[in-house]
């Protein structure tokens, strides 16, 4: 009888956490937005969409790099992101940040 109790527990702690996540997120938001955080300061660049694209279709501020071609500013500490479009087929092409930009 023992083992039964301590797997039920373990199962209440697991279902507190969960419904608390449920409080926090309302239940009609089921595919719970990615963010696209900063590689550098970790500041929230934009919130991802179904494939990885801004979801209110905003981009944070990009330029072209004559080597690396497009970048992705972080507009809070200005580092800036190589990136690369993803055209796995399935789904639409995306811009999607690969890496920091290296140093010259």
């Amino acid at each position: 009888g023992k083992e039964r109790e301590s797997e039920e527990s373990g199962l209440s702690l697991f279902g507190s956490s969960a419904t608390l996540q449920d409080s926090r997120h309302p239940a009609k938001e089921a595919p719970v937005a990615k963010v696209q955080h900063c590689l550098m300061c970790a500041a929230q660049l934009y919130r991802m969409g179904n494939y990885g694209e801004p979801a209110d279709g905003n981009w944070p501020p990009m330029v072209e790099h004559a080597t690396y071609g497009t970048l992705i500013v972080c507009p809070e500490c200005e580092a800036e992101h190589l990136t690369f479009i993803d055209e796995t087929p399935g789904h639409p092409r995306v811009r999607r940040i690969r890496m920091l930009k290296p140093r010259e």
